[in-house]
C-alpha cells in the first residue's frame, strides 16, 4: 500500500496544531477573570478548544486517507463534524472580541443566534451537495459522480461562504484594535496589539483570498493535475495556523527578555 507522502505531512501538520490549540485553551482556563468577563473567557478557550477539536478531526482522517482508505460515508460525517466546530469555535471568538471591545454582554445571544443558523446552513450544505465519491486524483465527486463537489456551487456562493465565516471576525479584530489608541498603558496596549493584530493577519488573509478566489482555483487546477497552488495554500494556512497561536501565548505570557525590553507584564 502506497503512502500519501503529501497528505501524510498535513496529517501531521493538523496533529502538531492541534496540540497548540488544545495548549493554548487550557492556559486560557487556567485564568480567573472577573464573575461578568468569565463567560467570554469560556468562549474564548471555545475556539481554541473548537479548533483544537478541528485539527485533530482533520488528522485523524487524513491518515488513513494517505494510504489509500477513502469511504462516502466517513468524508461525509466529517464535514458534518468540522462545520459544527467550525462555526461554535468562530462563535467563541467574535463574542470574546465583541466582550472585549464594548465590556457588555449583551452581544451573546445576536452572536449565538447568527452562528447557530450559520451551523444549521453548513450542514444543510454538505447534504444537498450529495456526495457520491471520489475521482482518479481523490478529491470528492457529487451528484452520483456527475460533478466535482468544489464546482457545483457557483464563485459567488462560495466568496460569500467564506465571507460569513472569516469576515466578522476581521470586523471585531479591527474594533478591538482599535482600543488600543484608547489606552496608554503599556502592557494593554502589548496585548490589544498582540491580539488584534493576529486575527487580523490570520482572517484577513482568509477573505482576502475568498474574494479573490484562490482556493476555487487551486482546486480548478488540481483537478486538472498541477497540485502546486494547492499545496502551497495549504502551507500558507497551515504557518500562519501556527503562528497566531504563540502570538496570543506571548501576549498573555510575554517571555522575561520581552517584559524586560517592552516594559510589560503577564496578563493574569
Amino acid at each position: 500500500m502506497a503512502l500519501d507522502g503529501w497528505v501524510a505531512f498535513q496529517a501531521t501538520v493538523a496533529l502538531v496544531t492541534g496540540i497548540v490549540y488544545a495548549y493554548v485553551a487550557r492556559l486560557i482556563l487556567a485564568r480567573h477573570p472577573s464573575a461578568d468577563a468569565r463567560v467570554a473567557n469560556y468562549a474564548f478557550a471555545t475556539w481554541w478548544a473548537g479548533f483544537g477539536a478541528v485539527e485533530f478531526l482533520l488528522s485523524a482522517y487524513q491518515f488513513p486517507v494517505s494510504l489509500g482508505y477513502r469511504d462516502v460515508a466517513v468524508i461525509t460525517t466529517v464535514l458534518y463534524l468540522l462545520f459544527i466546530l467550525i462555526s461554535a469555535a468562530i462563535w467563541g471568538l467574535v463574542y470574546y472580541l465583541v466582550y472585549l471591545y464594548t465590556g457588555s454582554s449583551r452581544a451573546f445571544w445576536p452572536v449565538t443566534v447568527f452562528y447557530g443558523a450559520l451551523a444549521v446552513g453548513l450542514v444543510y450544505l454538505i447534504s444537498w451537495i450529495d456526495i457520491s465519491g471520489f475521482d482518479a486524483q481523490g478529491n470528492i465527486v457529487c451528484r452520483e459522480s456527475a460533478v466535482s463537489c468544489n464546482t457545483l456551487l457557483p464563485p459567488w456562493v462560495s466568496i460569500l461562504l467564506g465571507l460569513a465565516l472569516s469576515a466578522p471576525i476581521v470586523a471585531a479584530a479591527i474594533a478591538y484594535g482599535t482600543l488600543y489608541f484608547r489606552t496608554t498603558e503599556r502592557t494593554q496596549r502589548f496585548r490589544i496589539g498582540v491580539v488584534a493584530g493576529s486575527f487580523f493577519l490570520w482572517f484577513g488573509w482568509s477573505t482576502v483570498s475568498s474574494l479573490i478566489g484562490i482556493s476555487t482555483r487551486a482546486s480548478k487546477l488540481q483537478q486538472e493535475g498541477d497540485p502546486s497552488l494547492q499545496h502551497t495554500l495549504a502551507l500558507v494556512n497551515a504557518t500562519i495556523a501556527l503562528v497566531v497561536p504563540v502570538l496570543i501565548v506571548l501576549a498573555y505570557r510575554p517571555p522575561m527578555w520581552l517584559r524586560a525590553r517592552l516594559g510589560v507584564e503577564p496578563v493574569a
